[in-house]
This record gives structure tokens, C-alpha cells and sequence, in this order.
């Protein structure tokens, strides 16, 4: 007879799971040595809700769920951040947690939550193991993460259950062939009717798109029909930055307001891909929207004017059979948008000299790395400025934080990316308060022995914030904290730490920390006037 912990795993392993992040407790073993058993890795972390941010990359660039493991009570509760994460994200994800015995449950308090409770809000499903039927409950929850908007799904595991011998009631799964449905005619000449109407459309392409899969077709679309078009930040690289319609990274980043003032001339917003969980602002209500994605983006009281959710290779397709070009963009209004957002971002010539400017560390470091390297972003006033600035040339090597915008999502997922590409350059970018957050996983990466890249952008406080305080005429006050030595402090973890004044120093560092055969953290004082937000 098969336990309830070894068919999870095997049947996690026949998924294509091959690694599973976590901190064990005494409720899980059973299904940590099952996973050692199936060959699934298990790579301990030091905060459950970095094991759900590693999960959470990991889903996003196999489109196969990444799996974390926490035990019962703190355990569970610290990877709410994460799991959150993955969930406002769209990412595929396996949220397991232990629970106290199914006996002891309803006499005990200790450690005890309603789990059930805590992740139903921040998951697709959440699913309790009863040592029934396994087999199809694991691949149920596996189907539900990689369905229609992505996203997490929980398991919950009672201690006793795990060591349970798994009964199975239910006939053998009849094999499926996920055949794409067919365009909706009706729907489709609405959305024909729609363009032709447009004189000012603009294609805003989201995280909803297969980034390999849904490339070329974006692009073709794009191409033929001469929309101009702009992206958010979690496809970056699926749309050809270099195309002279490609125009900017909406939602959020810097040079917002040159956006907001752009859409003003919007007639038509078409959505390929575009989650309104993406948007940090009202314009996706406040335009008419025409949506293609796999599946309808209405939520709560809010609807698009048109949707047509299906395949979106075969929607694009369908729409390009019978498009006719209406639309009366000038080149010279899409030079001109484009010319406001590089002298936006660029820092003025009489900025003082408070450290390295973040605009020019930024571009030596894309001038540094190769096309296909992975950049990761932690949350903060750098990242609103790398979504913008960042020239992305292949998609998934862009990542940062962004339905839930979490701090400390940027060095856990470099180490999982770096995991997934091993013979790629991995360089993870964090501001100094978030990179306190996970400096623990630093042993992480140490005894993983990944050569990878840690940039902490120093300025000693939490920048995006003291914006938003001055803006409301408050004073700056609970931002600021001390400093840290981050190269002394990656020494003692055993990586390499360097500390840069100039940005020959800085380029000079990249160049050598790629010759490492660990990981390397780069400390640079960063200017904190020239952030555009």
C-alpha cells in the first residue's frame, strides 16, 4: 500500500516538479522524504515566504506549478506574502502546508488556524488531503494552477494523513486533448466593428499572453495593423522594444503621468493579454477597453466595454484575415511621446552628488550584460524607473513584484531563476530596506553555490515612500534607518562583497563578479534625488 505523502510526490514528479522550496517542520516530514525518495530536491530556505517567492518565478517560467512547503500555524502564515504574490501575479503555483492531526484538531489550539480560511482569498482553491483519492486531488489542483489565470492553489496536509495509506475509489482518467476553442464569430465582428471605429487605438499587452507561445503572434499583430502599443512590466520582452510603435511600460513605472496624459488621446484601448490586477490606476474603467485573453477579466463591479476571451494566437489571427488599417496616428506623435519619456527619465545635468545616479548604473549594467540575462527587481523607487528604463530583448528575463508589488521578492527569485538557468547571467536588483527583509537567504544561495549577481541600492531609507510623503506635504518621518555594511555582511555568509564609489568601480565589478563561482553582493550609494516616480 501507497501513503497519502508518497503518491503527492510521485505524482508531482510525473507533473514535471522537480524542486520543491521550504522550511520543514515535524508534520511534513513524511512528504520532505517522499520527495527524496521520487527525486524531487528539496531546498530549504530560511523564510517560508521566500520559499513562495522561488515557487512563485518557478511557475512563472516553466507554466508548470513551483511548489512550496511550510508546516502548520507560523509556518503557513509566513508564506501568505508570497502565495499572495503569486496570486495577484497569475503564477502556477503548489502552496502545501502541514495541519496538527485530524484527531487532534478539534481539541487543540495550539499552533492551530483555520488554514482553510487564511489561503481561500489568496488562491484558486484551496484542497484538504484526506487520504482519498490523492492521486486525482494533486493532479485537480495542478490543473486548476495552470488553467485560466494562472494562479496558486493550497494543499493542506493533517500530520496523520500524510502516513495514511491512500484509498482510491475513483476509475482510471481518461486521456484528454486540450483542443483550443473556436473564435466566437459573434463576438469577432463586434471586435472588427470596434477597430474600425478607432482612429487613436493602443494595444496594451499583459501579463495573460504565453510569453513563447503568444510572441510571435503579438508581434505580427502589431506589425500589420500599425497600433501602436505598450506593455506592462511582467511581459517585458515578448513585444519588440525596438519597433518604432513600441512606446513604453505602462502601469505604474516612471513617466506615468506622460502615459496618463498619452491615453488622452486614446480612443480604443485593446487589451491582449491585459489583467486589470496589473493596472495601479483607474484608466482601464475610465477608457473603453476592448479585451482578448483566455478568459474574462471582469471582477467585482468592473466589466471591459468588449471582450472576446478564447486563444489569443487564433483571435490575432482571425482579426488579421479581415483588418483594415482606419486608425490616424502620426509618426511624428509617436516620436514625440517617446522623445518626452528618455528626457523624463534622464537625470538633470546639475543633480548633486549624493552617490551614483541609478539611471546611469542602470544603463551600464544593461550595456554589461548579455541579451538573454535574467534581471529580478525587488519593489521600491528602482523599480519604477528599471520597468521603464530596462531594455528587455527576450521574454522571461524581466521580473519584479507587480499585482501585489511585495518588498523582498527580488533576491529569493534570482536564486530560483538562476536554478531554472543555470548557464545564464543571473543579477537581482534591490534597494537597501528590501534586501534587509532576506538577507537570510544569502546561506541560501551560498550552499546552493549559484554565481549570481546582488545589486543593494544604498540611500538608507525607504525612498518611494519619503516621495509619496512630500507629495502629501507630510515630513519625512518612520523612512529612514542606519546603514549596513552589505560586504562585510555577505562575507560572513561566505559570498563575495563589494562596496563601489564610481561607476568605473561598478562596471569593473560586474565584469569580476561574473568570474565568481558563488554569489557576489554589490553595494552601490545611490543618489536618491534623480528617482522619477
Amino acid at each position: 500500500m501507497t501513503t497519502c505523502a508518497e503518491i503527492m510526490a510521485r505524482t508531482l514528479r510525473e507533473a514535471n516538479v522537480r524542486t520543491v522550496f521550504g522550511l520543514p517542520g515535524g508534520e511534513v516530514l513524511d512528504f520532505v522524504e517522499a520527495c527524496r525518495r521520487e527525486g524531487i530536491s528539496f531546498i530549504l530556505t530560511h523564510h517560508e515566504s521566500a520559499a513562495a517567492f522561488m515557487a512563485d518565478i518557478t511557475g512563472q517560467i516553466t507554466r508548470h506549478p513551483g511548489v512550496c512547503l511550510s508546516t502548520l500555524g507560523p509556518g503557513a502564515t509566513n508564506l501568505v506574502s508570497g502565495v499572495a504574490n503569486a496570486y495577484l501575479d497569475r503564477s502556477p503555483v503548489l502552496a502545501i502546508t502541514g495541519q496538527m492531526s485530524t484527531q487532534a484538531l478539534p481539541y487543540c489550539t495550539h499552533q492551530r488556524v483555520d488554514l482553510q480560511a487564511l489561503f481561500q482569498h489568496i488562491t484558486k482553491s484551496s484542497i484538504t488531503l484526506d487520504a482519498r483519492n490523492t492521486r486525482s486531488k494533486v493532479k485537480k489542483a495542478i490543473d486548476i494552477a495552470t488553467g485560466d489565470k494562472m494562479g496558486p492553489v493550497h494543499l493542506l496536509l493533517p500530520s496523520d494523513i500524510a502516513r495514511k495509506h491512500d484509498e482510491c475509489t475513483e476509475a482510471g482518467e481518461a486521456a484528454t486533448t486540450d483542443y483550443p476553442s473556436p473564435v466566437n464569430e459573434m463576438l469577432l465582428q463586434k471586435v472588427l466593428e470596434e477597430l474600425a471605429k478607432a482612429r487613436h487605438p493602443l494595444a496594451i499587452v499583459g501579463i495573460g499572453v504565453n510569453p513563447t507561445r503568444d510572441r510571435e503572434s503579438v508581434n505580427e499583430f502589431i506589425e500589420k495593423t500599425q497600433i501602436p502599443v505598450m506593455v506592462t512590466p511582467k511581459v517585458k520582452g515578448v513585444v519588440d522594444e525596438s519597433s518604432p510603435l513600441f512606446l513604453a511600460a505602462a502601469t505604474g513605472m516612471a513617466g506615468d503621468d506622460l502615459i496618463m496624459e498619452f491615453f488622452q488621446k486614446v480612443d480604443l484601448l485593446v487589451g491582449i493579454g491585459f489583467d486589470p490586477v496589473e493596472s495601479d490606476k483607474m484608466w482601464h474603467k475610465e477608457k473603453k477597453l476592448l479585451s482578448i485573453n483566455t478568459t474574462t477579466i471582469a471582477d467585482g463591479a468592473y466589466a471591459p466595454a468588449l471582450e472576446i476571451p478564447g486563444d489569443i494566437k487564433l483571435i490575432l489571427a482571425r482579426i488579421l484575415d479581415c483588418y483594415k488599417l482606419t486608425h490616424r496616428w502620426e509618426d511624428k506623435e509617436l516620436r514625440d511621446f517617446r522623445d518626452r519619456m528618455t528626457r523624463k527619465l534622464q537625470p538633470p545635468a546639475s543633480a548633486p552628488a549624493k552617490g551614483l545616479s541609478p539611471y546611469h548604473v542602470i544603463l551600464t549594467l544593461r550595456h554589461l550584460l548579455s541579451r538573454n540575462a535574467i534581471l529580478t527587481s525587488d519593489v521600491g523607487a528602482h523599480k519604477l524607473l528599471l520597468g521603464q528604463l530596462w531594455k528587455t530583448y527576450e521574454p522571461l528575463t524581466f521580473f519584479m513584484s507587480n499585482g501585489l508589488s511585495s518588498m523582498g521578492y527580488g533576491f529569493p527569485t534570482a536564486i530560483a531563476a538562476k536554478l531554472q538557468f543555470p548557464e545564464r547571467q543571473v543579477v537581482s536588483i534591490c534597494g537597501d530596506g528590501g534586501f534587509l527583509m532576506m538577507l537570510q537567504e544569502l546561506e541560501t544561495v551560498v550552499r546552493l553555490q549559484l554565481p549570481l549577481i546582488c545589486i543593494v541600492f544604498c540611500d538608507k531609507r525607504l525612498e518611494l515612500i519619503d516621495i509619496i510623503q512630500k507629495r502629501m506635504r507630510y515630513a519625512s518621518y518612520g523612512v529612514e534607518f542606519g546603514g549596513t555594511d552589505f560586504t562585510e555582511v555577505a562575507r560572513g555568509f561566505g559570498a563575495q562583497g563589494v562596496k563601489v564609489d564610481t561607476l568605473e568601480d561598478f562596471e569593473r565589478a560586474i565584469v569580476d563578479g561574473f568570474k565568481q563561482s558563488g554569489p557576489v553582493v554589490i553595494q552601490v550609494p545611490i543618489n536618491p534625488d534623480e528617482y522619477v516616480v
